[in-house]
């Protein structure tokens, strides 16, 4: 599955410090900041890509050796909760 983001959100990189910055017109909705992990944002990043799930999988999995299983719970653990939290917005929801 596809997404889009909210408008309104940033992806940025601070000091390494990976980040959600919520432009003024959306701070009634989201919190100024959210931190993100590096894994996190290596899935935000491939998502603004345009990676599906398994482009993703091999994009992460492959270079890092980490075991896809765990890799694949925690992309649909990241995508689950910013879908809940308004970050994410599935592409079949979209208008």
């Amino acid at each position: 599955m596809k997404y889009k983001f909210h408008e309104g959100i940033v992806y940025t990189v601070i000091c390494n410090v990976h980040m959600l910055v919520a432009t003024r017109n959306v701070w009634d909705q989201f919190p100024a900041v959210k931190e993100l992990s590096a894994l996190q944002a290596c899935f935000w990043r491939g998502i603004s890509e345009g990676m599906d799930e398994e482009e993703l999988m091999n994009a992460i999995h492959l270079p890092s050796k980490m075991n896809l299983d765990t890799v694949r719970q925690r992309y649909h653990l990241f995508v689950n909760k910013m879908v809940d939290e308004g970050y994410l917005i599935p592409e079949e929801q979209s208008c």
